[in-house]
């Protein structure tokens, strides 16, 4: 008897997960259709602007230090503390972190709390059919109705 309900427990088991593995998938790529593929896109083609920023900065600061002498340079090298080049590398490594963290909790969620999110409603919605009184349905329920207008005819 025992090895009987546990082959009937590894069966309903098995069941369940090759149902809520494929709902699961679904749910998350309906999910990532409709809410995160923008915010990915935006955050995505953001990094791109700023990576082509960022490279056009270096090439003109090597272009404006080839072209100074070597105490020009020195000086420039020493005024550059303070700027306008150093500003907007600041500027563009702020956006760049704010970027990245959009597209961090896009994939922390695409891969793990949406997963995991649909895999638990899909156990209680599984657990609220499988524990239902289906009986009660039929003792108050249309059905029940229905059986008595048949034997009263």
């Amino acid at each position: 008897v025992n090895l009987q309900n546990a082959m009937i427990w590894l069966f309903v088991i098995s069941l369940f997960l090759r149902f809520a593995i494929g709902s699961v998938v679904w749910a998350n790529d309906l999910v990532e259709y409709f809410f995160l593929e923008q915010p990915r896109k935006e955050a995505t083609v953001e990094l791109i602007e700023i990576k082509d920023s960022l490279t056009d900065l270096s090439q003109d600061i090597q272009r404006e230090k080839a072209e100074q002498s070597w105490w020009e340079g020195m000086k420039d090298t020493l005024a550059s503390l303070t700027s306008d080049h150093e500003q907007r590398i600041k500027e563009q490594t702020e956006k760049a972190s704010g970027s990245i963290i959009n597209l961090i909790v896009v994939y922390i969620s695409q891969t793990i709390l949406f997963p995991i999110l649909f895999l638990w409603v899909f156990y209680r919605m599984l657990s609220w059919v499988w524990f239902y009184n289906w009986s009660s349905l039929y003792r108050t329920g249309p059905l029940k109705q229905g059986v008595v207008e048949v034997q009263e005819n």
